[in-house]
């Protein structure tokens, strides 16, 4: 907002949105926003020029304190990023590197909820520290906030090893399973389908790196404040998006070959889909998507 009564809007608007009044809201937080007031089309500009694509003006402007102190909130310097210790993993990693990126992100990704007490206390019995340190340490955040949306964490009381294969998510629809040996200290990862028969594939080389990727999926699904998303994206496409938001130094995902890649605020995957690639990228701030609009703004879906 460049004075008490001006918007500046980065991308374009309906063609009503410029014929009829309308009214404006400021989204300060993940699950409240602020209403400014009506305001009406002024002109159509270029961001590289003008800073812009649509000046709207207010109806009645902002106070002048007020003004400042949304000025000051949108230009002060942006919180430590949730995906930073993820990005900074290598293949010389540790397991120890890996479970602390993965309590980072989380950490930074999600204010701390509602202790889920049944969790909670699970994870302080004794055999409970059994469990390879990874998964403990995933399930003490689980019991802190929610985690899963997407698919099933299962029960920190439902945990059973069944011939030597411990079960601890499961999809949505129950198509498959995830699994470990647990005897383990970081184990392989196992998945299987829910056909009568099929057989456990391994589908991640070590628990603490397949921890990681699942915590992004599942914020990335439903726990993201602003999202992007392309199920038609080309092999050049990709590789163009990927000089931005590097992949990870996770391998992918054996069975869906689903690849995860993050950086600068960004957080995402990629899973194939026939010639093409379904993309899913996500960011607790705004101002991370808008460092690459130029490559996303044709996208179908786009919550920023």
């Amino acid at each position: 907002m460049p004075s008490p009564s001006e918007l500046h809007w980065r991308r374009d608007v309906p063609t009503r949105m410029r014929v009829e009044p309308i009214h404006l809201f400021l989204r300060r937080h993940e699950d409240s926003a602020l209403y400014l007031g009506n305001a009406s089309f002024v002109r159509a500009g270029s961001p590289g020029r003008d800073g812009f694509k649509i000046l709207f003006r207010l109806s009645e402007p902002l106070s002048e304190a007020f003004w400042r102190e949304l000025v000051s909130a949108a230009n002060a310097p942006p919180p430590p990023a949730p995906e930073e210790p993820i990005v900074a993993l290598t293949a010389q990693s540790t397991m120890a590197d890996r479970v602390n990126a993965m309590e980072v992100f989380v950490e930074r990704w999600y204010a701390p909820g509602t202790a889920d007490t049944a969790n909670v206390d699970a994870s302080e019995r004794t055999e409970f520290e059994r469990l390879p340190e990874p998964l403990r340490r995933l399930y003490r955040l689980a019991a802190k906030r929610q985690l899963f949306g997407q698919n099933r964490l299962v029960g920190a009381d439902d945990l059973v090893v069944k011939d030597g294969k411990l079960t601890f998510y499961v999809e949505n629809q129950g198509v498959c399973e995830w699994a470990i040996d647990p005897s383990e200290a970081d184990p392989p990862v196992f998945v299987r389908g829910n056909a009568f028969g099929d057989p456990w594939i391994e589908e991640a080389t070590t628990l603490s790196g397949f921890l990681i990727q699942m915590v992004i999926y599942e914020a990335v699904l439903c726990f993201a404040p602003f999202r992007a998303t392309n199920d038609g994206v080309s092999a050049s496409e990709l590789r163009k998006l990927k000089r931005k938001i590097s992949s990870l130094a996770l391998p992918a995902w054996a069975w869906s070959k689903m690849q995860f890649f993050g950086k600068n605020g960004i957080v995402g995957f990629a899973l194939p889909n026939t010639d093409l690639f379904q993309v899913e990228l996500a960011a607790r701030e705004r101002a991370p998507f808008e460092a690459i609009e130029d490559l996303i703004s044709d996208w179908p879906d786009l919550g920023f």
